[in-house]
């Protein structure tokens, strides 16, 4: 069994199956859907969506699995409000035909690019994914600690508007 953080969650090993989680810069990391959306009612949440991310970011997976696969089966526990896919860190892309797949194996569920779309590359982001979270590109230099500039995201969301109207 796993522990969450390098100590019990909530004075409790994990269970095994709880046990998808990867190792990396920031420890090991495990995702309970059902402790997620219990903690949602409990705190009276229940119209805040859940924004759901299943690939590795900073990390490895220990789940082997198609990242895809993964995210049908988390999606079918959990019912996100949307999928975000990250590349492997912070201003990083994740591979365009992973995005394809996810969003072919969760119909009807909005999925998202969560790290490296730049407006450079918006064309091909949002030609697999209903849409971006974006941060890094639109800071000064593409450096994620410096603040954002105007001008950036001015032309990051005319780049959107030119795709989305063509």
């Amino acid at each position: 069994m796993g522990v969450a953080r390098g100590g019990p969650r909530n004075g409790r090993p994990l269970h095994p199956r709880e046990l998808r989680h990867g190792g990396g810069l920031l420890g090991l990391v495990s995702h309970a859907p059902g402790e997620i959306l219990r903690y949602r009612a409990q705190i009276d949440a229940d119209g805040i969506g859940l924004l759901a991310g299943y690939s590795a970011r900073f990390s490895t997976s220990l789940d082997t699995r198609p990242l895809a696969e993964i995210a049908q089966t988390y999606t079918a526990l959990h019912a996100p409000e949307a999928i975000q896919v990250f590349g492997p860190g912070t201003g990083t892309p994740p591979a365009l035909d992973a995005v394809a797949a996810v969003r072919d194996a969760v119909p009807g569920v909005p999925v998202l690019v969560a790290s490296g779309a730049t407006a450079d590359t918006v064309p091909a982001v949002l030609g697999v994914a209903d849409g971006a979270i974006v941060g890094t590109a639109l800071k000064r230099d593409g450096y994620i600690h410096n603040p954002i500039e105007p001008q950036r995201a001015r032309e990051f969301m005319e780049r959107v508007r030119e795709v989305r109207s063509s």
